[in-house]
């Protein structure tokens, strides 16, 4: 049999290397996608230009609609309405940028994304895993005070400013445009990729830190980065990615309330 024709010098043929094990590190296969760092820069680059153009034909939208808005004294975020297509426009060319540079020009598949929908039981986890993200909310923000007193955030006047105490407004853009859109693209794009190439906790670290830093807010960006690695870690074990999309909308929602209706401290 030729598997076992011996050589000229008498010895058998070097079997091939074994495979690695299983969960080995150097195993990607798994978690491959086809985008790559090319992807993230034309993300970044063409998500900019064409938010800018959206965004500026906005503004002429509502100088048309109200001329009053470009007189002095006058200002587009007193508009409660403009603020929210503001936003969903924002969130919208974030994750749109994504598909089309995922499904265009990849080829992907929805899946490569976690668009796809989970076993049953994620959702009955939906309630734990807030809470536990609520937890872990509390204690970094208690920890980041304690390590940097002087840092601040706006996040509270932020929003107070654009939708005062219009909670239901509030809560298309906290609770329902914003998660599902991050969580595209800090999830399903930027913690996908990373995670097709380094060990998963180094990918949610760094996606998380990488989410935390985006939101320019130097009192929460340990929190921050803290709610991007869980999620991260949620994702990963569900393979959805409409679990954290739900967890981070009820998280939005549960929030929102004290920002809108209390004083900021």
């Amino acid at each position: 049999m030729a598997a076992m024709t011996q050589t000229h010098s008498g010895a058998l043929p070097p079997l091939p290397p074994a495979p690695p094990e299983a969960g080995s590190p150097n195993v990607r296969t798994r978690y491959a996608v086809p985008w790559d760092w090319s992807d993230m820069l034309l993300w970044i680059a063409g998500g900019l230009v064409i938010y800018l153009t959206v965004a500026l034909g906005l503004v002429y939208a509502e100088y048309l609609v109200n001329p009053g808005v470009m007189k002095p004294g006058s200002s587009l975020t007193n508009d409660v309405v403009f603020n929210l297509v503001n936003q969903i426009a924002l969130d919208g060319t974030a994750a749109g940028m994504v598909l089309l540079l995922v499904l265009v020009r990849r080829h992907g598949t929805p899946a490569m994304l976690g668009l796809r929908l989970p076993r049953l039981r994620w959702f009955a986890a939906l309630p734990l895993i807030v809470a536990l993200v609520q937890a872990m909310v509390l204690a970094l923000s208690f920890a980041s005070e304690q390590l940097f007193p002087s840092a601040t955030s706006n996040q509270c006047q932020q929003v107070k400013s654009a939708y005062g105490t219009q909670y239901a407004l509030g809560l298309i853009a906290v609770a329902v445009a914003a998660p599902a859109a991050e969580e595209l693209v800090f999830r399903g794009f930027l913690f996908g990729w990373l995670r097709a190439h380094l060990p998963v906790w180094s990918a949610a670290l760094i996606s998380g830190i990488i989410f935390g830093a985006v939101h320019d807010q130097s009192a929460l960006a340990i929190p921050l980065m803290g709610i991007g690695v869980g999620f991260a870690y949620v994702y990963h074990r569900s393979g959805s990615i409409y679990v954290t999309m739900l967890a981070h909308a009820m998280f939005n929602a549960i929030n929102l309330w004290p920002i809108l209706f209390q004083p900021c401290s």
